[in-house]
């Protein structure tokens, strides 16, 4: 995927990015830290801000 970031979304997600970076775990397949730390920082902002409905 491609994303267009503007302005202090460039900043944020940089930042974001650089903090969920984690060693690869065993067995997964995506080898892409940066990959693995997007679906990390998605799945905790679904977590807090998506509800069952």
């Amino acid at each position: 995927m491609t994303f267009i970031l503007y302005g202090d979304q460039w900043e944020t997600v940089d930042r974001a990015i650089k903090l969920a970076i984690l060693p690869r775990k065993p067995g997964d397949a995506n080898r892409s830290p940066q990959g693995n730390a997007l679906a990390r920082i998605c799945e905790e902002y679904l977590a807090r801000h998506v509800t069952d409905g």
